[in-house]
Formats: C-alpha cells, sequence, structure tokens
C-alpha cells in the first residue's frame, strides 16, 4: 500500500514550480505587459527572488511602482497569458505517473498556481487535469489560499508539496507534512533552512517516496 493512501488525506500542489516548469512564460508574458505601460523589464534574478508573493506585490517591488500601476499591469499580464499562451511550459518526467498513482490510491490532490491565469486549461492540454479534484488560481499568495482551506482540516494528515520557502515555511507552522522540490525556483540550500519532512531532487524521487515509502538518496 502506498504512503498515500495511509498517510495524507489531502495533497496540495504549487502548479507553477511542481507541476508545470513555467518560469520562463511567465517572466515573457510579465515582460510583455510591462512593456505596455513603460520602458522597463523583470530579470530572472529579480523574479527569483520576490517569486511566491502576490503578483501585484512582484511588480511593484520590482519596478518601484504605485499600487494602481501594478494592478494595471496585473490585468495586462492576464490577457497576455491568455493570447500568448504558455508555449514553453514542460512537465517534469515521472509526473505523470506519480498524479495516476496518487489518483487511484483515493489522495484528494488540491493544485494551486499564483500567476497561472488559466491553470485548468494549461493542464488540459498537458493531460493532467483529471488527476485533480480541485484547481485554483490566485495571482495572489498560495499561503494564504491554502490556509484558508486549511482552516479546520486536519493538519497532520495534510501535505504541501511546493518549490518555494515561503510554502514551506507557512505549512510546517500550521503542521503540515511538508515536501520541498528542487526543480522549481527556490535552490536545495534555501529550501533545506526551512526544514521540510522531505526534500525531493526529481521527480521520480517524489514518486518512490510517496508511493513506494523510499527516501531520497543522502536522506
Amino acid at each position: 500500500m502506498s504512503r498515500i493512501s495511509e498517510d495524507y488525506q489531502r495533497i496540495y500542489i504549487n502548479l507553477d514550480g511542481v507541476v508545470l516548469s513555467a518560469r520562463q512564460d511567465v517572466i515573457d508574458c510579465l515582460n510583455t505587459a510591462i512593456n505596455q505601460f513603460c520602458q522597463s523589464e523583470i530579470d530572472c534574478a529579480q523574479y527569483d527572488s520576490l517569486w511566491g508573493r502576490p503578483l501585484e506585490n512582484l511588480i511593484q517591488q520590482s519596478l518601484h511602482c504605485d499600487v494602481a500601476s501594478a494592478r494595471d499591469i496585473v490585468s495586462m499580464y492576464q490577457k497576455v497569458c491568455m493570447d500568448r499562451g504558455f508555449v514553453r511550459a514542460t512537465v517534469p518526467e515521472d509526473l505523470h505517473e506519480t498524479l495516476h498513482l496518487c489518483k487511484r490510491a483515493s489522495a484528494a490532490l488540491v493544485g494551486v498556481s499564483s500567476y497561472i491565469p488559466a491553470p485548468e486549461q494549461l493542464l488540459q492540454e498537458k493531460n493532467l487535469r483529471q488527476y485533480f479534484e480541485q484547481i485554483s488560481n490566485t495571482m495572489g499568495s498560495r499561503v494564504d489560499h491554502w490556509l484558508g482551506h486549511l482552516g479546520g482540516g486536519d493538519h497532520e494528515r495534510t501535505c504541501v508539496v511546493s518549490d518555494n520557502v515561503l510554502d514551506i515555511r507557512s505549512a510546517r507552522a500550521y503542521g503540515c507534512f511538508t515536501a520541498a522540490v528542487t526543480w522549481g525556483v527556490s535552490d536545495a540550500w534555501d529550501l533545506g533552512l526551512t526544514t521540510p519532512d522531505v526534500i525531493f531532487y526529481s521527480a521520480a524521487e517524489m514518486k518512490a517516496y510517496f508511493l513506494e515509502g523510499r527516501l531520497p538518496g543522502g536522506w
């Protein structure tokens, strides 16, 4: 029997980072939107340092603009994303099988995105939609979104899977099981400092742990 069916009733998964490698698409769409308002851009270093915060806040801090301007850029960003699509987004190898087996084990998978305006559509394109009980887009803090859902839940039987230190830190504070992945934005060192319950260096390690109980190499 898998660890999923034994240990976890609900699994919250960060879509833009764990399930979909969409970083470059987000940056490209964001800079296209910004260029409609000013001659400026957000570079990869700025994006990585602020990733995981509400998009409006990320724009404000990167461009040093006011709230109204940031909101206008967010609106334009959403339009650019819908027109352009996420043409570079990829799915890590082994993730399809992992999600499929989690579904068979009756784990309730909840996918949450911060920066993908139409995550259901993109997951459908990648043949992943059927694995998720619920899919949400926040354009804000995933942490706030998760904590709203977790209000009266059984936190010890809730797992949060993310590539972002803010998510891991907050989920640990709530008593959730935390699984950090290193193929997203935050690196292994920073993730390790948040002391997650487990760190996965590949989707294959995540599959082996959740479904067979095997610890990742080095743990």
